[in-house]
């Protein structure tokens, strides 16, 4: 059995507690989707690498001309479908995707983002090749990883949502992520690290090299 099967089967028998949370954006994703539509144009195409239930990639689709919204397990996506019906978003195209192997030609988008993604990842590198090839040339990267080496409380909080089957792949501090995504291949434009507790999420913006 290949490692996609089993978790997307994880993340679907939690689609609908994980759309119940989101339904009210919390604070921090308002600030961070404010800082991507700051530098978003509406000529852009973008690519949501993770879209889970569907909530930002909605949030976005009004800043750029057409989106293109992934996510591994279905029963995300088929919430995310109905969220952008119910609002009438008519440039959002929702499919199913692997990180690691995108159905997408190269220089694709102008732009794309991935929230809290890569940290779930055994092999990320693979994940950001694949974001490296689809987005053109000085396209913008929006990242997110949650920091679960940052401090003894993270590793301690990640340690005991481990036990409901959640995992960190990566135990990445601020320093190492942002160093990864550095060894990528892309440039560090801005950097914010929201104090969440137990696991604080870094937040970056990037261009691609």
């Amino acid at each position: 059995m290949s490692i996609r099967r089993p978790k997307a089967a994880f993340w679907d028998a939690r689609a609908r507690r994980y759309d119940r949370r989101f339904s009210a954006m919390p604070e921090i994703y308002r600030d961070l989707l404010s800082r991507c539509r700051a530098l978003l144009k509406r000529s852009d195409i973008l690519l949501d690498l993770g879209c889970g239930t569907g909530q930002v990639p909605c949030a976005l689709a009004g800043a750029v001309q057409a989106l293109q919204a992934c996510d591994l397990a279905p029963g995300m996506l088929d919430i995310a479908a109905v969220h952008a019906r119910e609002q009438g978003i008519r440039n959002i195209t929702f499919s199913l995707q692997d990180a690691t192997g995108l159905d997408f030609r190269d220089a694709s988008f102008d732009a794309a983002l991935s929230l809290a993604v890569l940290h779930l990842l055994p092999r990320p590198e693979t994940a950001m090749a694949e974001l490296r090839r689809v987005i053109r040339p000085g396209g913008l990267l929006f990242l997110s990883a949650y920091l679960a080496g940052q401090s003894v409380f993270s590793r301690a909080g990640n340690t005991l949502m481990s036990l409901g089957g959640y995992r960190d792949e990566q135990m990445w501090n601020a320093a190492g992520f942002l160093n990864f995504v550095k060894d990528q291949g892309f440039a560090i434009i801005d950097s914010v690290t929201y104090p969440m507790f137990p696991i604080p999420m870094q937040f970056l913006i990037c261009r691609s090299q």
